[in-house]
C-alpha cells in the first residue's frame, strides 16, 4: 500500500522477516497497482541478502540515475551557451538548433534529477516522453542545417508534421491501453528515414566533420533502438546489468556536435584571418604605391619649379641681352651720325 512515487530514482529495499522464509525454495509475490493508461516497465526486482542487494542497488543507481543526471546537466549548460550565442548573433542558426536540442534533452532526462516528480507522476512522465519528439526535431534540424540538406525548409516542415503525427499516435495507442513503446518505435523508424536523407547530403561533400556527425547520429539511433527493444523483452529489463543507454548517447552525440561546430567556427576564423592577412598585404602594397606616387609627384613639382625658374631666367636673360643689343645699336647709330656731321 506504499506510494511508490516517494522512491523515484531510489532503490526500495524490503527485508523479509525470517519468520516468513521457509527452508528451501520460497515464492515471493509483489503487487504494483497502476491505471490502465501506463504500464510499469522501468523496474527490476532482485532477491539477495540485504547487504549485497543494497550494494548492487547503489551501483545501479550510480549508473542508471546519477550518471545520466550529471551528463544532462553538462549538456544543459553547454546548450544555454549556444542559445546565448544564437540570441547575440541570430545568423548562427546552427547554434540555435543545437541549444534547443540540448535544453529539450535535459527535459527528456529530467526524471533522473528529481527525488519525487514535481508534477503528478503520470503527467510528468508524459512530458518526458513527448519531449523525445521535440528533441528529435531539433537534432535533425541542426544536422539538416549543418549538412546543407537540399530543400531543408521543406524537409523541416514535413518533419514537424511527422512529430505532430507521432504525438497523436502516442495518444491513440495510450487510449487503447498500448505501451508508449509503439510510438517510440514509430519515432525510431522516422529517425532511420531521416538519417538516410542526411547520409545522402553528407556524402555529396564528404569531410571529417560530416562523416563524424553522420557516424554519431547512426550510433545514437542504434543505441535508442537497442533501448527500445527492452520494452519488448521483459527478461532483459529484469537483468541486474540492464539499463537504458540513451542518456549516455548524449555524450557521443553532443560531443561530436560540439566538435563539428567548433571545427566550422575554427575554419571561419581561419578564413577571417586569411582575409585579414590578404587585406593587410593589399594595404601595404597600396601604401607603398601611394608613397611612390607622392615621391614622383613631389619630384615632378620640383622639376616643374626648376623648369619654370629656368624659363624665367631665360626670359630675363633674353630680355636683358636684347635690350643691351638695342642700346648698343642705338649708340652705334648715334656715334655714326655724329661722325658724319
Amino acid at each position: 500500500n506504499d506510494d511508490m512515487t516517494s522512491f523515484w530514482n531510489k532503490p526500495l529495499a524490503v527485508e523479509l522477516p525470517s519468520t516468513l522464509v521457509r527452508p528451501g525454495s520460497n515464492e515471493i509475490a509483489v503487487r504494483l497497482d497502476t491505471n490502465g493508461y501506463h504500464v510499469p516497465h522501468a523496474c527490476g526486482l532482485w532477491q539477495a541478502p540485504l547487504g549485497s542487494a543494497m550494494e548492487w542497488a547503489a551501483l545501479r543507481k550510480l549508473v542508471v540515475a546519477d550518471g545520466p543526471a550529471v551528463i544532462s546537466l553538462a549538456i544543459l549548460l553547454f546548450s544555454l551557451g549556444m542559445l546565448g550565442l544564437w540570441i547575440a548573433r541570430p545568423k548562427e542558426v546552427a547554434a540555435g538548433w543545437l541549444g534547443a536540442a540540448g535544453v529539450i534533452w535535459w527535459v527528456r532526462n529530467l526524471h533522473y534529477w528529481v527525488a519525487a516528480p514535481p508534477l503528478p507522476p503520470f503527467l510528468f512522465w508524459d512530458v518526458t516522453v513527448l519531449s523525445l519528439f521535440g528533441m528529435m526535431f531539433c537534432i535533425y534540424g541542426f544536422a539538416a542545417h549543418f549538412l546543407g540538406v537540399p530543400g531543408r525548409s521543406r524537409v523541416l516542415r514535413w518533419l514537424m508534421v511527422l512529430v505532430v503525427g507521432l504525438v497523436l499516435f502516442k495518444a491513440v495507442m495510450a487510449a487503447f491501453g498500448r505501451e508508449e513503446a509503439w510510438s517510440q518505435l514509430a519515432a525510431g523508424l522516422v529517425g532511420v528515414a531521416l538519417t538516410v536523407l542526411l547520409a545522402q547530403a553528407a556524402w555529396r561533400k564528404p569531410d571529417l566533420t560530416r562523416v563524424s556527425m553522420l557516424t554519431a547520429m547512426v550510433l545514437g539511433l542504434a543505441i535508442s533502438l537497442s533501448d527500445l527493444s527492452m520494452f519488448f523483452r521483459v527478461e532483459s529489463r529484469d537483468a541486474w546489468f540492464a539499463f537504458y543507454a540513451q542518456p549516455y548517447a548524449g555524450v557521443l552525440i553532443f560531443g561530436v556536435f560540439i566538435f563539428v561546430l567548433s571545427q566550422r567556427m575554427l575554419a571561419s576564423l581561419d578564413a577571417v584571418e586569411t582575409l585579414n592577412a590578404g587585406l593587410e598585404a593589399r594595404v601595404r602594397e597600396t601604401t607603398a604605391q601611394l608613397v611612390a606616387s607622392e615621391e614622383a609627384r613631389q619630384e615632378m613639382v620640383v622639376r616643374l619649379a626648376l623648369d619654370t625658374e629656368r624659363d624665367r631666367l631665360m626670359r630675363e636673360i633674353h630680355d636683358g641681352v636684347g635690350s643691351s643689343l638695342v642700346m648698343a645699336l642705338a649708340r652705334s647709330r648715334d656715334r655714326a651720325m655724329t661722325q658724319a656731321e
